[in-house]
Formats: C-alpha cells, sequence, structure tokens
C-alpha cells in the first residue's frame, strides 16, 4: 500500500512538470506604434511598367468607403430575439447552422425527457411493490 501512495505522489509531480513545460498562455503583445504614411521610392516609369499597372492599382486604391451606421444593421434592435439578418453568402450558411443545430438540440432533449419520463413511469414505487432482492450481490453487481 505505501507504494501505492508513493506512485501517486510521482505521477502527481509528473503532471505538474508537464504543467509547467507544456502548453503556455499566449500574453497580450504590446501594441505596434502607428507610424506616419511613408512616401515610395520613385522608380524608373520603364522599370515600373514591366511589373504592374499603375492605373489599375491607383484605381482600386480608393475604392472601398466605409458604410454610415444604419439602423437595424451590425446593431443591436430593441426587442430582437432572432439573429440579424445576413448579407453575405458566409453569413447565411452560418444562419442555417444555427437553425439546424438549434433543431437537433430540440430533438436531443425531447429524446432525453422521453427516456426519463419512461424511467419515473417505469420504476415507481406502484409498478414495483416488492423491491428487488439483488442487493449486495455480488455477481450481478460486477
Amino acid at each position: 500500500m505505501k507504494i501505492l501512495g508513493f506512485h501517486r505522489i510521482v505521477a502527481s509531480l509528473a503532471m505538474a512538470f508537464a504543467l509547467v513545460v507544456g502548453v503556455q498562455p499566449a500574453l497580450a503583445q504590446e501594441a505596434a506604434e502607428a507610424t506616419a504614411t511613408t512616401q515610395l521610392e520613385s522608380v524608373d516609369p520603364a522599370e515600373a511598367a514591366d511589373v504592374a499597372d499603375a492605373d489599375a492599382v491607383a484605381e482600386g486604391a480608393g475604392a472601398y468607403t466605409p458604410m454610415k451606421p444604419t439602423e437595424g444593421i451590425g446593431m443591436p434592435v430593441d426587442r430582437g430575439l432572432d439573429i440579424q439578418p445576413q448579407f453575405s453568402e458566409t453569413g447565411e450558411f452560418a444562419y442555417g447552422l444555427h437553425v439546424g443545430l438549434i433543431w437537433v438540440m430540440v430533438g436531443i432533449s425531447v429524446f432525453v425527457l422521453v427516456l426519463l419520463l419512461y424511467t419515473v413511469f417505469r420504476f415507481r414505487r406502484k409498478a414495483n411493490p416488492v423491491p428487488s432482492k439483488t442487493s449486495h450481490n455480488t455477481l450481478i453487481e460486477v
């Protein structure tokens, strides 16, 4: 019995050591300093023509304009119960997945409720007035 206690101590120390040298949490890093916009170095136009189309880059650079706040889009809605309307394919897919998982949870909950009610009804005291005589029967308990 003393050896069993020693093995537990060694196992506990080994697990503690594994926790110390194992996975470490990712701690927050210092925020990067914002740098001022730097001027691009001037490149010979003949070399730049071989690399990329400058007009295409210039057109796309200012194409994005942030959306102004719109009531009900991306902000809380008073007394809202469902997920907000989705505006992308990924959002629609995630919404469908969410609804599907809700129905899976409902199905599992109903199944567990039926099992619980069956057990309560089947093994109630009135249905089994004489208790089972299997208490302390090693063969049955094992």
